[in-house]
């Protein structure tokens, strides 16, 4: 462990910290980027964790063909876009436009109801976890909620959200936490901080040994994303554990 991780490391265990062991994982997947309607959520998931066990899964799939939202032809380029971007990466993505026109519901009333059940879940005071949510899913939600739902807001800062992906990217990276910064206000300004180094969901996934605990769980699928965030939450509350007892 270098000298800047053992601090950092020290100064969360100063603080108590350690990921919720029961929480709600989140996690979204979306076309490609357009001009005209950025990023389309087409696949949002709500995993609930208890006692670091998975215990249930809501995930819907949103069709942008069906009623007005945004044209058909729009919806399909974007869609193809992004598996096209994937396969130059040596990738996958799982989502086609089959997919969602058999499992889809309509996009504008689906989302509706997916952010009922976040809403509701945070009211609860369920903290939130995800993979880049600060970076990513966070700012796509609220997007998508302003424009289809009449400016609706997402109450985030009634409840703990929390970020294994730039926990990730601040231990490898040695991004401090400073004396009465916030652990929510840390993450958010690690994500603003430019890294080459590979902290994405699926290197965490290869790098921590959790491929096999994962098998049979496409990657970029939300609801599998959950799944490894769970299993990331047991893997970073241990390297706490161990750094709180002078293991590493």
């Amino acid at each position: 462990m270098t000298e800047a991780k053992k601090m950092l490391f020290e100064k969360l265990n100063d603080r108590g910290f350690r990921f919720p062991t029961s929480f709600i994982a989140l996690d979204s997947e979306t076309t490609a980027e357009s001009v005209e309607f950025g990023r389309l959520p087409v696949q949002l998931a709500l995993v609930e964790v208890v006692d670091g066990e998975v215990k249930h899964a809501n995930e819907i799939f949103l069709n942008w063909t069906i009623g007005n939202a945004v044209p058909a032809s729009s919806f399909i380029a974007e869609l193809n876009k992004i598996n096209y971007i994937m396969q130059e990466k040596g990738e996958t993505f799982p989502i086609t436009y089959q997919m969602i026109c058999e499992k889809g519901k309509p996009a504008v009333s689906g989302l509706k109801h997916f952010m009922t059940q976040l809403v509701a879940y945070i009211d609860l005071g369920w903290p939130i976890v995800g993979h880049n949510i600060h970076g990513f899913d966070a700012d796509l939600l609220n997007k998508a909620a302003h424009k289809y739902l009449d400016g609706f807001e997402i109450p985030w800062h009634k409840t703990s959200v929390l970020d294994t992906g730039l926990f990730e990217k601040a231990i490898k990276n040695d991004f401090y936490c400073y004396d009465g910064e916030p652990i929510e206000a840390w993450q958010r300004r690690v994500a603003r901080i430019m890294s080459s180094t590979k902290w994405n969901l699926r290197h965490c996934v290869a790098q921590y040994g959790l491929t096999e605990k994962l098998a049979g769980h496409a990657a970029h699928n939300a609801v599998s994303d959950c799944m490894a965030v769970a299993h990331l939450v047991h893997v970073f509350n241990r390297m706490l554990d161990e750094g709180a007892s002078g293991k590493n």
